[in-house]
């Protein structure tokens, strides 16, 4: 599971606000991504469509995974950014940061 440091579990998130999500060191970045997304879209996992169809998860956990050492990764800046499940998510080594997509965001 993955830690919101940026608003109570149980409030809802406003069409622009983006919501900043802490790594969960023990888990895959693909399985953090995901339960945020959850989280922020108030869905069940289960509903949801799978992260393969927009991603590949196996390179987002080999890009972003928080245990590897910042000294070890070829870019410590990368970063992915992509739509799933009605919102805009952006990831990179710090953490992830989901946003409800607006207008221009449509692709």
């Amino acid at each position: 599971m993955v830690s919101n440091d940026s608003r109570p579990p149980d409030s809802s998130i406003a069409e622009d606000e983006t919501v900043h999500f802490e790594w969960d060191q023990n888990g895959r970045p693909s399985a953090s991504i995901v339960d945020a997304v959850a989280t922020v879209t108030d869905s069940e996992i289960s509903e949801m469509p799978p992260l393969h169809e927009v991603v590949d998860p196996d390179a987002l956990n080999r890009i972003l995974d928080p245990s590897v050492d910042s000294a070890d990764r070829d870019d410590t800046r990368a970063h992915v950014s992509f739509q799933y499940h009605g919102v805009q998510v952006r990831a990179d080594p710090d953490g992830i940061d989901v946003r409800p997509l607006d207008d221009a965001d449509v692709q």
